[in-house]
């Protein structure tokens, strides 16, 4: 064989393992992001799961069943009657949604959730919806998801705290609305028409909700035995 025949299968051999190489170095990540979802899984499979839902935050680690389990990433774990969770790692994402048994995978990352007062609710980082402010969950925007129905009445939630949550509306009270709190909410524009209007109901951390938050599907007071204001 003519040495230039060599040195060209040497170039296409080396091509291919380079090539090889590359594949499985993208590739792994993936493949490893994605069998821990299944560790996730099949430990959450192995428990009674609980009616109501219950949140388990993962910061490279997380607690099940008293078990402090060790993971590289981050997201949650939403335990109950069908369960969900979200991993993230190196702006990739798995996630497990409720009634399905896919895991999924996203070469972006994971939309991120909390659970307050029973309900998840997604975290925004632009547009109207809910954010993050130090220790407060503000909803800002006119078209929040955000209605709730409370003695016939609808209002909207304005903000969650480790203490419960806030609702505003445009009927008579004594406790208004304060302009700070009101400046929160604004996002380019409010939904709040006047601030000095609206009135605020203050709610506990153990009141439990449901409903989807829509105008046309508010949330609404699970349990009428605990409808009582702080």
């Amino acid at each position: 064989m003519p040495k230039s025949h060599k040195i060209i299968i040497m170039v296409i051999a080396l091509t291919a393992l380079t090539i090889i190489f590359l594949n499985e170095r993208n590739i792994r990540p993936k493949i490893n992001l994605v069998k821990d979802a299944e560790k996730i899984k099949n430990q959450i499979e192995s428990l009674k799961l609980p009616k109501m839902t219950k949140q388990i935050l993962i910061d490279n680690s997380y607690m099940l069943n008293n078990i402090k389990h060790k993971i590289n990433g981050y997201g949650v774990i939403f335990l109950e009657e069908d369960y969900s969770f979200f991993l993230q790692r190196d702006n990739m994402c798995v996630m497990k949604l409720p009634y399905s048994d896919d895991i999924m995978f996203q070469d972006v990352p994971c939309p991120e959730y909390r659970l307050f007062n029973n309900v998840k609710i997604p975290l925004k980082e632009e547009g109207d919806g809910l954010y993050k402010e130090n220790n407060e969950y503000i909803f800002k925007g006119s078209n929040s998801i955000n209605y709730i129905n409370y003695n016939d009445k609808l209002y909207r939630i304005v903000k969650f705290t480790d203490n419960g949550f806030v609702i505003s509306g445009k009927y008579k009270g004594k406790e208004k609305l304060s302009k700070n709190l009101y400046k929160k909410t604004i996002l380019k524009d409010s939904y709040i028409d006047n601030y000095k209007d609206y009135i605020i109901l203050n709610f506990n951390k153990n009141i439990l909700l449901e409903g989807s938050g829509r105008k046309e599907d508010p949330y609404y007071i699970k349990d009428d035995l605990n409808e009582k204001r702080n």
